[in-house]
């Protein structure tokens, strides 16, 4: 019995190219902006734009971390009692 590992290669492949791509354009972006403008600014302003999303996502699973650590009460400084529940999930009696 042979195993078939054509779609794992193909996930690797795609992941190690949407990863070179990325690194690549984290790179010539602000190139391209810097030589065309000429301004350190606009160049600074491009690339922290361009890592916005990155650094978000950390904040996110920080805050995952926190919240599974400590729990709703203690992170928002309030009981989940206290929170009024959406309209959609109170009965209809």
């Amino acid at each position: 019995m042979r195993v078939r590992r054509g779609g794992l290669i193909g996930l690797l492949c795609s992941q190690a190219v949407s990863l070179t791509g990325t690194r690549v354009s984290m790179i010539a972006v602000p190139w391209f902006v810097l030589t065309s403008t000429g301004s350190a600014t606009n160049t600074g302003l491009v690339a922290a734009c361009e890592m916005a999303p990155y650094v978000l996502s950390i904040v996110r699973i920080v805050a995952a971390l926190l919240f599974f650590e400590h729990g709703l009460a203690k992170l928002f400084g309030f009981p989940p009692q206290a929170m009024p529940a959406p309209a959609r999930w109170r009965p209809m009696c």
